[in-house]
């Protein structure tokens, strides 16, 4: 594994100057598909380690490359990072259907006290100490909203698939899917207030030879943009990294890839985290061979 080179608008941002714009850096090679978080100057992802056949929570901050203490998991890390009620930095994560939370200060791992009847909890997301996460029945999936220290939330969106929930200090973005297993899916990405109901901002619709996919939501620092990334695999186009500028409803766009598996928004210096297929035929098959890196700055300049 290599050393993150560029985060480094934390450098700048320091010493009070205006960052850099990065290029393109890998930062490792990975044996099976991972998905990767960002916040501030940290990236976290899974790292399979073939003689156990499980897998390692990884976090890079700031060019430190870190397996964190925590058990390992038979699936990839449902990781996002965000912040505790006290602004330190916590990666939160599912295993086997149960929800935790990782201090990146203290080492530690603890059990969040969250539990649905029936339910197993997964993809959950944190930010100043609320979280929201996926809690799936057999029928549903239900998007949970907690804003006290304690309980499991309330109800914010049911659907027969969500996924990629991402909270910033004001909203709550996520997609839903319809049609699985068809040729005719679509997912819908949506946005709302931590008070309000959802809207959709965005759609992707498969059709024909394309599948097409929603790709890791997230907010910039600002709060002002949402950033995500179209991946339309099997048409051998139409790719993109996607900015949704909040107040104006204003979609730009910046050329993407097929072999994007997942992607996590840094800084306007460093672009996106990203979890590239490289050995396989698209991103729908991943295995061997998964770049985890970052793309640098991005021209928001291409056609839809």
């Amino acid at each position: 594994m290599s050393r993150l080179p560029a985060l480094l608008i934390t450098a700048a941002a320091l010493a009070g100057a205006p960052a850099a714009k990065a290029a393109a850096q890998p930062l490792a090679v990975e044996k099976h598909a991972t998905t990767v978080s960002t916040y501030a100057d940290a990236i976290a992802w899974s790292s399979y380690d073939a003689a156990t056949g499980a897998y390692r929570l990884t976090l890079d901050r700031a060019g430190q490359i870190t397996r964190p203490a925590v058990p390992p998991s038979k699936s990839a890390f449902d990781v996002d990072l965000g912040t505790s009620r006290s602004g330190a930095l916590v990666a939160v994560y599912s295993r086997a259907g149960t929800l935790y939370q990782y201090d990146a200060a203290s080492g530690k791992e603890r059990r969040l006290a969250i539990s649905v009847h029936g339910a197993a909890l997964s993809q959950p997301t944190v930010m100043a100490g609320r979280i929201a996460f996926v809690a799936r029945s057999k029928r549903h999936d239900s998007l949970r909203l907690r804003t006290a220290a304690r309980g499991a939330g309330k109800v914010v969106y049911v659907s027969p698939a969500i996924s990629d929930p991402e909270l910033s200090g004001t909203r709550l973005a996520f997609v839903t899917a319809t049609g699985a297993g068809t040729i005719r899916r679509v997912e819908s990405l949506r946005v709302q207030t931590l008070t309000g109901t959802s809207r959709t901002v965005y759609q992707a619709r498969s059709g024909g030879a394309n599948d097409a996919d929603i790709v890791g939501p997230g907010f910039d620092t600002s709060g002002k943009h949402l950033l995500w990334a179209r991946r339309n695999i099997g048409s051998g186009s139409g790719n993109r990294y996607v900015r949704l500028t909040l107040s104006s409803g204003k979609l730009a766009y910046a050329t993407g890839t097929d072999k994007l598996y997942s992607a996590s928004w840094i800084d306007t210096a460093n672009g996106f985290a990203t979890a590239l297929i490289g050995n396989d035929d698209d991103a729908s098959a991943p295995g061997d061979g998964v770049t985890v890196g970052t793309t640098g700055s991005l021209a928001f300049t291409a056609r839809p």
